[in-house]
């Protein structure tokens, strides 16, 4: 699997680059339909409403040709992250039970 990490320098740090590195570890290995390519951009923004903010999109595709992309933006990086794995993982479960499901049926909730 690989792993690319993108964004503003002064939000990139060892630690920060660590945690992201270890969560897409955990979110790979998760899931059956492996993660063949995990991308996430950490960028600075700043909202009139609700201040600075830190964005985490995350990126990424699937073994059965399926890609994810989320976006979340938290205050602190950590939390951005967190969130935008968090986003992830609830997708890839959607998915997969959308997929078992019998056509015509909707999965229960």
């Amino acid at each position: 699997m690989e792993i690319s990490i993108t964004g503003d320098a002064l939000i990139l740090q060892k630690s920060i680059r660590e945690r992201i590195e270890a969560d897409a570890h955990s979110f790979a290995n998760r899931f059956n339909n492996k993660p063949t390519r995990i991308e996430i951009k950490l960028e600075e923004e700043f909202d009139q409403v609700k201040g600075h903010r830190i964005r985490c999109g995350l990126s990424t595709s699937l073994g059965d040709r399926r890609q994810i992309l989320v976006r979340e933006s938290r205050k602190k990086p950590e939390d951005a992250i967190a969130a935008a794995f968090t986003a992830a993982k609830r997708t890839v479960r959607r998915l997969a039970v959308n997929r078992s499901s019998p056509p015509g049926l909707s999965p229960a909730t």
